[in-house]
């Protein structure tokens, strides 16, 4: 079968959802399928080889797009538009059998996607990271005010209806989808993968988390969405009990002027800028918890990934997110770390120092992570999917 999938970003750029694109795009290959992939050239860093044939086994093809680095909304938008419009013609023209489109650019890729598939007559899978415009509805965006909002739900309405199959991160987001009332949607619940699986040279023996210190650690973008000061003033809160205990707050993002700000000379937190995954998982697996944290609503419309990257290095889970979620419901009956009781500074500190006390077994993250993590986890299920559309 001749698949073809369709990302904004691609393997060797910097976002962690183009190193996990890969690996399911070699995965596919691996299971006998035609693969290739519409992309744009990397915006974060140059590599000698971007077009043609990379991995040996997957054709990429790319377009150029404008240097987003440090540029505004409006440059943004335009590479958005150009890449929609280029994946609509590339697609239309590949005479595919099943065509993947993500949820980037949100609602614009999926709408122009869907529709070339249908007039080539693909099947089209709507592989959803988020649920807009939804998304920006929680979070105050651009996108979420009326009446903006309700054009591009009503865009992503016709998208939905067009997917042979909608594949989404969590429970919690199949329940928004629905709760939009447009029909019976055919939807698959498929979690991504730890980031690292499959580009690390030798796999990391599993350590246990009491065997280490108590170090926390946070890596990834800290934005809006986080909610990261919340975490940190919790955190700060439990250390106050226990002076051996260390955070580090690996990344960047807008809200890391305003934690530095408050605790650059704190003597337990740290911070240390973005770098490749590489690197970054030297830092990681030395740490004992990995934390996660959400602000209010977004467990509906997206589901952090990370989780999966810190179980797949040892790591105990501490999330800050509301108890409804699955999210939550999930770690604590696991038993792979904390999820807090409440949204508060008093919560997050509760579960950091149960945590350091009586943290999980490395048997009891590695067991989980192998049904929930793994890559193989997720290719199993990916293989049920396109068994079903070919």
């Amino acid at each position: 079968m001749k698949i073809l999938i369709t990302h904004r970003y691609y393997w060797p750029d910097t976002p962690p959802f183009a190193a996990i694109l890969r690996q399911m795009a070699l995965g596919f290959s691996e299971m006998g399928h035609e693969v290739s992939v519409f992309s744009s050239k990397p915006s974060y860093r140059e590599r000698a080889t971007i077009d043609g044939i990379e991995d040996g086994r997957v054709a990429v093809r790319r377009i150029g797009t404008f240097p987003e680095k440090q540029s505004g909304a409006l440059l943004r938008g335009l590479n958005a538009l150009l890449y929609s419009l280029a994946a609509f013609v590339f697609v239309f023209r590949s005479r595919a059998d099943v065509v993947l489109a993500s949820t980037f650019p949100p609602v614009l890729a999926g709408v122009a996607v869907s529709l070339a598939a249908k007039l080539s007559g693909a099947h089209f899978v709507y592989h959803m990271m988020d649920v807009h415009p939804e998304v920006s509805e929680n979070s105050g965006g651009i996108m979420g005010k009326s009446p903006v909002a309700a054009l591009f739900r009503w865009l992503d309405n016709g998208t939905l209806r067009r997917a042979a199959k909608i594949v989404v991160l969590s429970e919690d987001m199949a329940d928004t989808l629905r709760a939009r009332g447009i029909g019976p949607l055919d939807i698959e619940v498929i979690n991504n993968f730890e980031l690292g699986e499959g580009t690390l040279q030798a796999p990391v023996p599993p350590t246990e988390p009491s065997a280490k210190p108590p170090h926390f650690i946070f890596a990834g973008n800290m934005g809006r969405f986080q909610q990261v000061p919340l975490l940190v003033e919790g955190l700060a809160a439990a250390f106050e009990a226990r002076p051996e205990a260390r955070l580090t707050l690996l990344g960047d993002g807008v809200v890391v002027p305003e934690l530095k700000a408050r605790y650059a000379n704190h003597p337990q937190i740290e911070f240390l800028p973005f770098c490749p995954f590489e690197e970054a998982q030297k830092i990681i697996v030395a740490a004992r918890v990995g934390l996660v944290s959400l602000a209010p609503g977004i467990f509906r419309t997206s589901n952090p990934s990370k989780v999966l990257t810190y179980t797949g290095q040892g790591l105990a889970i501490l999330a800050l997110v509301e108890p409804q979620s699955s999210l939550s419901r999930d770690i604590n009956s696991s038993g792979i770390g904390r999820a807090t009781r409440a949204m508060s500074v008093e919560a997050v500190a509760e579960a950091a120092l149960a945590l350091i006390d009586s943290p999980p077994s490395a048997a009891t993250i590695a067991a989980w992570h192998a049904e929930n993590g793994s890559r193989s986890a997720a290719l199993a299920k990916w293989r049920h999917l396109l068994g079903a559309l070919g």
